[in-house]
């Protein structure tokens, strides 16, 4: 099958299925979301979608790997004493940054599914872990609670601002004292020593 044409300064066929996924999930439950919608929705033909992804399940597996932000545990433990809120709005000032966040924001939300809830839930747990290197299985059964938790706020709060029709701003989000007390109790629990065994 040759490769989909497009102009030169247009969106790919690729960009343009992948922002028609991203609207269609802002607009209906992915269950109900199909490759015609996306098609319809991204003004191209089936070949052009199948050039791509197998299906709709693929196809969310790999736009959502693309979205998930791993940088963003280190940038806001890193200016935690800076002010959050300050740090997550200089982040975001650029564009293609802030929508990666509110896909991600749309993952958790009500028209998500439990499989793309549970790729996020997990992909943020691998984020926290990885940056702060943090075995949970070495970590107390106490904060091991802490940490999930914290983990459950964090995904709480994502879902909130993808379901809330004001769209509260983001700084709000992790400039409120459960912000800033989550982002501390999952730092300190990246110092501790693994308890004796």
């Amino acid at each position: 099958m040759p490769r989909p044409k497009y102009l030169k300064n247009d969106e790919t066929a690729r960009e343009k299925l992948i922002k028609a996924f991203w609207d269609g999930i802002g607009d209906m439950p992915f269950h109900k979301l199909t490759v015609t919608e996306v098609i319809r929705r991204a003004g191209l033909n089936r070949n052009s979608f199948y050039y791509h992804f197998a299906d709709i399940d693929d196809m969310a597996e790999k736009v959502v790997e693309e979205t998930l932000m791993s940088d963003l545990p280190g940038i806001l433990v890193s200016e935690l004493n800076h002010g959050v809120g300050d740090v997550v709005d200089s982040l975001l000032v650029d564009k293609s940054t802030r929508k990666r966040f509110d896909r991600v924001c749309l993952l958790a939300g009500k028209n998500s599914s439990p499989r793309l809830q549970e790729m996020l839930k997990t992909a943020i747990a691998d984020n926290w872990k990885n940056y702060l290197s943090i075995e949970t299985g070495k970590l107390s059964h106490e904060d091991q609670l802490v940490f999930e938790f914290c983990l459950g706020g964090v995904f709480s709060l994502l879902a909130f601002r993808a379901d809330n029709e004001t769209n509260p701003p983001i700084r709000d989000m992790f400039a409120t004292d459960f912000g800033r007390t989550a982002l501390m109790a999952i730092t300190k629990l990246g110092r501790q020593k693994p308890p004796d065994c």
